[in-house]
């Protein structure tokens, strides 16, 4: 798992006019889920409200926002700005990304400042974005979640913020939306029985379950963020929500993804504390699906300054 820049102090809800360079986060770090092992690699140049997913294809990460689209070669760690004809409109930020492996395109959708509805694909062998102007698709929203569901070859979306925005029925946010690139075309799935509707939750899809795994988040109106853990079944279009005897506290705007070797999902940082006394979060969790688990970890950090031993939580970056 790879982790770069961000903020790495508390800088507001948006924080988008914060450009002191001392509030930005410039490492990078690798962490090895077998070994339990965080190392960090280098310093890079900053960037903020950027987000990143792999592409299998070409085994690179394919970054975008919120100025430019830029690829990550893990072999070498350099960044290359692709400048792309064609891009998103830029300075954009709380969009989703999603990699479709079988299409082998990124899908964006959506994100701020702007009222974005739209709906773009990334060609990383042509350097080329598309829009795609589905004649049907969600209504503008930040701050969602989606995933790709590699068995049904569906992006799937839900959830987003509140604020700035016309009121939404509770049939629209109970609405969970499935994009198939290859027609080219939104469908939305009334859904029953779900999370309270909510906005900065993480989305990850789980091949071995066939299932997508959702934590964490804020619904508008809670003094609390969410610490729940639920699992959504697009064959059944079914929700279910797990009981995990330890798990992390409630946040938003945290990280986490799939880890294939070790078949966990890994979930770093984000704002946890209250609504009220928001906190910058700096700890690391794995989740097992199989056994429904979550566990914290504390990894032997190496690298630049870091020593070769086990460390607080408050240590990690």
């Amino acid at each position: 798992m790879l982790l770069f820049c961000g903020y790495d102090t508390f800088v507001g809800y948006l924080a988008w006019e914060h450009h002191d360079e001392s509030m930005l986060a410039r490492d990078e770090w690798a962490y090895d889920v077998p070994h339990n092992r965080l190392e960090l690699l280098q310093v890079q140049p900053y960037t903020i409200y950027n987000q990143a997913v792999y592409d299998t294809r070409s085994r690179k990460l394919i970054g975008f926002g919120p100025e430019n689209t830029a690829v990550y070669n893990p072999e070498t760690g350099d960044w290359e700005k692709t400048e792309p004809a064609v891009e998103p409109p830029l300075f954009r930020f709380w969009f989703s990304m999603a990699y479709d492996s079988q299409s082998d395109r990124v899908i964006i959708f959506g994100g701020r400042p702007y009222q974005q509805d739209d709906t773009w694909a990334y060609d990383y062998e042509s350097n080329t974005w598309t829009e795609m102007t589905p004649e049907v698709g969600p209504s503008y929203r930040w701050g969602h979640a989606m995933a790709y569901d590699a068995e049904s070859d569906r992006v799937i979306m839900w959830g987003a913020s509140e604020v700035s925005r016309t009121p939404m029925s509770e049939e629209e946010k109970a609405t969970i939306w499935a994009y198939d690139y290859e027609s080219n075309t939104w469908t939305a799935i009334k859904s029953t029985g779900g999370p309270s509707y909510r906005v900065g939750h993480t989305m990850v899809y789980h091949p071995g379950s066939d299932r997508i795994i959702l934590f964490g988040g804020h619904h508008l109106g809670d003094l609390e963020f969410s610490d729940e853990t639920w699992a959504y079944d697009y064959n059944t279009n079914t929700w279910t929500q797990l009981q995990p005897s330890i798990h992390p506290s409630g946040r938003r705007l945290h990280s986490m993804v799939y880890d294939e070797a070790a078949d966990k999902m890994v979930l770093f940082g984000g704002i946890a504390g209250t609504w009220l006394k928001e906190e910058i979060n700096d700890e690391l969790w794995l989740f097992d699906l199989v056994a429904e688990e979550w566990s914290q970890v504390l990894p032997e950090t190496v690298g630049q300054g870091a020593p070769a031993e086990q460390v607080p939580s408050e240590a990690v970056p």
